[in-house]
């Protein structure tokens, strides 16, 4: 078990179906370049959630606000589907967990209710921003942090959908999304998120503060120094002041998964060449 969970934290029902993927939402049996990207996020969250009331829209199959339930004192999840609010309430009881069927744009709560609202590739599925973003405004306390993420409509990472996803009515880009938020929160940061086929190099002397590595799955996580269990050692050495500043860095590149064919090809290529 993850040292930062408390006992118990795996503990759910017996009854465990999977539901049904479609597509249009993430469920625990997928393992894809998208499963870390929602995980991500999650993990993300859990530094705003301790002991606050959380709130998590579009919750679907419910593991987000179960992680995060590991650390707030509650958490509702709330989802369109009522077919996805009912499974999550069987496969995650735990008491200060609930999940309720709602609609965005008409939050069944009172206003400054939640301290934290996740909002994770949401508002991409509608095109009643405004309203949708002044209900989760309405419910959230003075003060209260809300945490959205979105696709941007004019990346152009390899694998962003720009419009394509049938589920995706209306994608925002920064500037569109950066409007909805100033209008309703004095203060806005933005990070940007991207998945990749990486390498990383970190400087040892590196505090956690600078880059942070999240290891973990739908059950938990732990965080991380990245420096921790690298595979290798990369020196610097010179006998004087060396004026080179040792920043970490990030190198992508494309999959490295080959086709059978291209396997193949290899091998026979290889088999020609000398030792």
């Amino acid at each position: 078990m993850p040292a930062n969970l408390p006992g118990g934290y795996y503990q759910t029902t017996i009854w465990n179906p999977l539901m049904k993927w479609t597509g249009e939402r993430l469920v625990t049996q997928v393992n894809e370049y998208y499963t870390y990207e929602h995980l991500h996020r999650y993990f993300f969250a859990m530094d705003f959630v301790e002991a606050k009331a959380v709130l998590d829209v579009a919750s679907g199959e419910g593991y987000g606000t179960f992680l995060m339930a590991a650390k707030a004192e509650s958490v509702v999840g709330i989802d369109i589907d009522p077919a996805a609010t009912e499974h999550a309430g069987n496969k995650y009881r735990q008491e200060n967990v609930s999940f309720d069927t709602a609609d965005i744009c008409q939050l069944p709560f009172g206003p400054d209710t939640f301290d934290v609202i996740t909002c994770f590739e949401t508002i991409e599925h509608l095109t009643a921003h405004e309203a949708a973003l002044d209900s989760l405004k309405r419910v959230l306390k003075p003060g209260g942090i809300l945490l959205i993420s979105t696709p941007d409509s004019e990346s152009t990472h390899h694998l962003a959908s720009r419009g394509r996803n049938p589920y995706h009515p209306k994608e925002l880009n920064l500037a569109e999304l950066t409007e909805l938020l100033e209008k309703r929160f004095k203060h806005l940061s933005i990070l940007y998120q991207k998945t990749i086929n990486a390498s990383v190099m970190v400087n040892a002397k590196s505090e956690k503060s600078n880059l942070t590595e999240y290891r973990g799955d739908f059950k938990g996580f732990t965080s991380h120094n990245p420096v921790d269990q690298a595979q290798y050692f990369v020196a610097v050495c010179s006998d004087e002041q060396i004026g080179v500043q040792l920043n970490n860095s990030l190198v992508t590149y494309n999959s490295t998964k080959k086709s059978l064919i291209e396997k193949i090809v290899f091998r026979v290529k290889n088999s020609f060449r000398q030792t």
